[in-house]
């Protein structure tokens, strides 16, 4: 059964992520509309042809996307034969426990946008925390950036903080705020002829929101 805008909305302000069962894709698609405009749609699956993460069935530490995407949703179509649990840290809670000085640091340390996660029109940097949002990838993080106290700092209370796992069975769709919400997976094997196949969307929404209150 898909959920309505406002149980759907009250689970993401609540908690930051939502999962469910939604059936077929058609279904999740009436989802993801709800939520905003899509803008990119991606198959998240391996493909030992290609070297780029999201074609590899390696761990991935956690991350949020693009800083100009708001939610991401992602469809299970089919689940991997073992391993590939999502991995989800609510980044409000971690800032909770940071000085003020470190996350005043953050604030003014900008981390570069690959290009795929934007379009030619938008600023190439972001910061790494801003009043709206989180914007991290240890893999885009510069040695000199890394060294900082206060991204020591931000690292080590991600490590110390509670991680939700969640395995996602065919059917069941998981959407996240990517503004609040670090989100990685585990590592994953195919066998018996099942492949693993999450349908990502990047969406983008007009809901006013506000990350950092002071």
């Amino acid at each position: 059964m898909i959920k309505t805008e406002t149980e759907l909305f009250a689970e993401l302000t609540a908690g930051g992520y939502s999962v469910g069962t939604v059936g077929n894709y058609e279904h999740f698609c009436a989802l993801a509309d709800i939520l905003g405009r899509t803008t990119t749609i991606s198959e998240i699956c391996r493909d030992k042809r290609r070297k780029h993460m999201l074609k590899s069935n390696r761990a991935m530490t956690p991350h949020t996307d693009s800083p100009y995407v708001d939610f991401i949703a992602w469809y299970c179509a089919r689940p991997s034969s073992q391993g590939g649990e999502s991995l989800l840290v609510d980044v409000s809670a971690v800032i909770n426990t940071l000085r003020r000085d470190h996350v005043i640091a953050l604030q003014a340390t900008a981390i570069r946008v690959p290009d795929v996660a934007k379009s030619s029109s938008q600023p190439a940097t972001h910061a790494l925390l801003s009043t709206d949002r989180v914007y991290y990838a240890d893999w885009l993080v510069p040695a000199h950036v890394a060294a900082m106290p206060a991204l020591r700092a931000f690292r080590q209370a991600v490590r110390n903080t509670a991680w939700i796992r969640l395995s996602l069975r065919a059917g069941q769709a998981l959407i996240i705020d990517n503004r609040r919400i670090l989100h990685g997976r585990t590592s994953f094997q195919d066998s018996g002829g099942q492949s693993r196949l999450l349908i990502r969307h990047w969406i983008v929404s007009d809901r006013p929101h506000r990350f950092l209150h002071n």
